[in-house]
């Protein structure tokens, strides 16, 4: 099938390019042409489209040395297309050099695979061949190798399709732009396992921002706020953020917190979980719902605004990370960056942020996660976030990190 798509989305774009290039005239401004095609479709308001907004907005505002920034977007049948940003649904008084047509390539452009578009980059790689031939450099952000470190977090579809995005991010790109070195590291791996030689494409890693408010944030408060804010206030209270799926270990947070309700009755702190639900959860789900503590010893709120969501981060003792695995753990900035101190599982990519206000946890068990909980809630009333950490977790210094990467790749080609 997606051979097919293939050879009928390349016929289609011939087609039109030869056209459209000789309509294009003597324009010479350098462009960064900024893939925006799984956003501009849907906003699931999760982490990587948080990440896609915060970095295309902040890339549209900073001077670029002369390089003005193009959304382009492309879907299951069509090739990559200039747009604006009224996708975003807001008057943003920021201006955009084409906002429709093919994308008709121009040496001295930049091409920055900005979303996570897994399912259309090996649709188009036609297009991107033919970009490449003229001229154009192109480079893509990598979250995560994720679907492909655990069959079991992942659908057999969505390890299918990333195992050819990866390909081709190895065939045809320049650069990889990743979220942590932890990330670096594993995708230099899995181009080695590949066949593909050291240093080509080229691995970077940049850090992500953590202010919420700077992402273009959703907002509104439902009704009930104001309470449930001055609960997590007024009672020690750990915060967990992320889609309810099996990589998160909800349920190893889940296990520790029934342990601690045994043990300490209405003295525990209190568990509260933000996060859709999620894939392959759920039993966790109808556990969650029907749980004997569920809006006493823990809240779970599967719809939550990011003007509230900041405003939880700012009232929590401090925020919980179970998981298995990550790309980078936004939550974690995301707290740091509100003052907040974090618990973690051991992992490489939360050592790699070093930050004092970060703890870590080795034993899921019940009773030695609920022990290192008591020990962090107990911490995190004494130990504040350091202010340089909270003015380094900027989304305009990610843009910053990002395009000094793209240039310094630009002058050594």
């Amino acid at each position: 099938m997606l051979s097919f798509l293939r050879v009928h989305q390349g016929i289609r774009y011939w087609r039109q390019i030869k056209r459209l290039s000789a309509e294009s005239g003597g324009c010479t401004a350098r462009r960064l042409l900024v893939d925006v095609s799984v956003l501009r479709r849907v906003d699931s308001r999760t982490g990587i489209q948080r990440v896609v907004r915060a970095i295309l907005l902040e890339l549209s505002r900073i001077s670029l040395a002369g390089r003005v920034v193009q959304p382009v977007f492309a879907t299951r049948k069509d090739a990559y297309h200039y747009c604006d940003l009224a996708f975003l649904g807001q008057d943003l008084s920021i201006s955009v050099p084409r906002t429709e047509g093919l994308v008709v390539p121009r040496g001295g452009d930049v091409f920055l695979g900005l979303d996570l578009a897994i399912h259309l980059l090996p649709i188009h790689e036609w297009q991107i061949r033919h970009w490449k031939r003229e001229g154009v450099v192109l480079f893509a952000v990598v979250y995560d190798l994720l679907p492909l470190r655990d069959r079991r977090w992942f659908t057999a579809k969505v390890r299918r399709r990333f195992r050819s995005w990866l390909k081709l991010l190895a065939r045809r790109m320049d650069g990889t732009i990743c979220i942590s070195r932890a990330v670096a590291i594993e995708v230099q791996e899995a181009f080695a396992a590949l066949g593909y030689k050291k240093g080509r494409p080229h691995i970077s890693a940049i850090m992500l921002g953590g202010d919420i408010l700077a992402t273009l944030p959703s907002a509104g408060l439902p009704a009930g706020a104001e309470a449930i804010i001055e609960l997590v206030r007024s009672r020690a209270t750990i915060l967990m953020v992320g889609t309810i799926e099996p990589r998160k270990a909800h349920d190893k947070a889940l296990a520790a917190f029934e342990y601690l309700w045994a043990q300490r009755g209405e003295t525990a702190p209190l568990l509260l979980i933000i996060g859709k639900a999620g894939w392959k959860t759920q039993a966790l789900q109808q556990r969650l719902r029907t749980h004997p503590q569920a809006g006493t010893g823990f809240l779970w709120l599967d719809d939550v605004s990011d003007e509230f969501l900041d405003r939880l981060y700012g009232a929590a003792a401090g925020v919980l990370m179970t998981s298995y695995a990550e790309g980078c753990g936004l939550p974690v900035l995301e707290a740091l960056a509100n003052g907040r101190p974090v618990l973690v599982r051991d992992l490489p990519v939360f050592r790699e942020i070093e930050a004092p206000s970060i703890s870590f946890f080795q034993d899921d068990a019940p009773d030695a996660l609920a022990a290192s909980i008591i020990d962090f809630t107990h911490s995190s009333r004494q130990v504040g976030v350091e202010k340089s950490t909270v003015q380094a977790m900027t989304w305009a210094n990610t843009a910053l990190l990002l395009m000094n990467v793209i240039e310094a790749e630009l002058a050594n080609a």
